[in-house]
């Protein structure tokens, strides 16, 4: 192919001889493209600048869509504290959260300070119960909206010691009524 001509996917070669070359040390090679020649190779033409802000302007605002969506969020808290009668935190109790709608359930053990945490909850109607072994059960109901954190109370009381102690006689080894021996 002669220097300055075009090849059939409109690149054009110029040897380091002809006029066109700069010298620059880019184009050191036998031969070199002009950046003309590519733009118009990848369709970009004289309208690239153009095309390049309306591009970056889209990325830009699917970018702010993207983050926008993820700040919205349709769940909800349910944060609290289980403790005894006297105040005294409760560890290792057993929270469960059942959300009414769903039937979804969500079970919860408080930590060392009597904390439970329910967090990314549907909205809607939430019954929970707080249970303990030698604790009476205590059950409360929260309708929550979304964005919402409810704080929630729990006071468990002391079950009910029901204890039957059966005092059986057994016959006396000795009869004291009579003389017989048995």
């Amino acid at each position: 192919m002669a220097s300055g001509q075009s090849c059939p996917e409109a690149w054009t070669f110029y040897r380091k001889e002809d006029p066109a070359f700069d010298g620059s040390p880019y184009h050191s090679n036998e031969s070199y493209l002009t950046h003309m020649d590519v733009d118009n190779v990848l369709g970009l033409g004289k309208d690239a600048p153009m095309r390049a802000a309306i591009s970056g302007a889209f990325g830009l605002w699917l970018l702010a869509c993207a983050t926008t969506g993820l700040a919205q969020t349709n769940t909800a808290e349910i944060r609290g504290v289980v403790q005894d009668v006297s105040g005294a935190v409760l560890p290792s109790v057993t929270v469960t959260a059942v959300h009414r709608a769903s039937a979804t359930t969500v079970e919860r053990l408080t930590d060392a300070e009597g904390r439970f945490f329910v967090l990314a909850s549907r909205v809607g109607l939430w019954i929970v119960t707080a249970t303990l072994p030698g604790f009476s059960p205590q059950t409360q109901q929260f309708s929550i909206a979304i964005g919402q954190t409810v704080q929630a109370q729990f006071v468990l009381k002391l079950q009910g010691v029901s204890e039957q102690i059966s005092v059986v006689s057994p016959e006396p080894l000795l009869q004291t009524t009579g003389s017989s021996i048995r």
